[in-house]
Formats: C-alpha cells, structure tokens, sequence
C-alpha cells in the first residue's frame, strides 16, 4: 500500500520573503545568495516534515491511496483536512478496473481522521487478491493559498525555516544535531492527527500507513 500524490501544492504555505525575515530579521529578497536554496529544498523540506508529524495537508493537494488484496471494514484517509473523495476504484476478480458508484459509500468530512465505509444495506465488492487492488483518490488541505493555513502552523513552519538554516549540516561543532525546535513542536502537536493504533503519542512515519486499514 502507498500514498502518492496526484496533484501537488500549488503554493507554499509560507514565503520566501517571511522565512527570510525570520532567519535574518531582515528582508533579502532577490539579494540572497541562497534563494533557490529558500525556495527549492529549506522550507519544502520544512513543510514535508511538519505535515508528516501532524499527518496533514496546508495546501489544496490531490492524493492517491492503494490498498493491496482486499477492502478493510473502513478506510482511514491519512491527510487531513479532506476535501473531497473523488473516486474509490478496484480491480474486480476478472481482472477488469471498476469504479464505484459514489452512492455505494459514505463518509464524514467534517471528521478528523475521514473514514471512508460502505453505505447503509451495502457492502464492498470482492476484489482481485493482488498488490494495489484498491485505489482511493482523495484531496486535502486547508485551501489554494498560505492565508488559508492556521497561524499556528504557519508560525511552527517558520521557526522550523529558521532553524534548518541556522543548523544546515547533522554535525555541528559545540552543538546538538538539529530536531525540530521545541516551539514548533508544541504549535503543531496541538492540531496533531493520530491514526487508529496511536492515539497514545507513538512515532508516525510517513510510510506507516497499516494502522489506516481498519480490520
């Protein structure tokens, strides 16, 4: 089983110009030297990172999830907000893709984490006993742009910004290696989302999607 992305992010949910201005106190813009560094690999490495511990998504993206051999009593979608659940399709016993009937399921989006389950006097079809027999395209996040994103988010990512400048390298001499700054661990671990299993506080893995699959 696998999460991938259909469609990624159309933004970031913080700027280059604010994570500069909470690195250097200053604005650099376009003086920076180390621009594509800000845009290309420091703050999406930081936003991976702190969507991963909080198993969530800042901005609109489109997802995928597969799920080998057969239907779980309930599907946990494992990025939250959800926006939407745009299709669930599997692979019949003859081999051929089929897609459900959207009347066939229900689910809750107001919820946190979203299970996806069979609709009332319904219940799932039989599928192919084979690798990502089932496949579940979702979307989720906050909305199209950063201001969408909660504050407290956005504050925790630029601490985390900060941080991975000031601390670039694992080795640092006459300091601890870089972890994720306490501040922003308390600002994301209250809009923490934990999955079925680990509600008491155990690591999340951005593969460890076995606990999803409700039995």
């Amino acid at each position: 089983m696998a999460l991938t992305v259909r469609t990624p992010p159309g933004a970031l949910p913080i700027s280059v110009e604010q994570a500069q201005r909470q690195a250097h106190g200053v604005l650099l813009g376009f003086d920076d030297p180390e621009l594509d560094l800000w845009e290309s690999i420091w703050i999406p490495s930081v936003v991976a990172e702190a969507e991963t511990f909080q198993s969530r998504s800042y901005i609109t993206t489109a997802y995928r999830l597969t799920i080998d051999w057969r239907f779980p009593d309930a599907i946990c979608l494992p990025r939250a907000p959800v926006q939407s659940v745009d299709a669930v399709s599997y692979v019949d016993c003859d081999g051929v893709n089929q897609t459900l009937d959207s009347a066939d399921y229900q689910f809750d989006l107001g919820a946190e984490p979203v299970y996806i389950r069979p609709a009332y006097n319904k219940c799932w079809p039989s599928v192919r006993n084979q690798l990502a027999a089932i496949q579940v395209d979702f979307t989720a996040g906050y909305g199209d742009v950063a201001a969408d994103v909660p504050a407290n988010i956005r504050n925790a990512l630029l601490i985390m910004a900060a941080s991975r400048y000031e601390h670039r390298e694992d080795i640092v001499v006459g300091a601890s290696p870089a972890k994720m700054p306490k501040s922003a661990y308390s600002l994301l671990w209250q809009d923490r989302l934990f999955p079925p299993g680990h509600e008491y506080g155990y690591e999340i893995t951005h593969s460890d999607l076995y606990p999803y699959l409700v039995r």
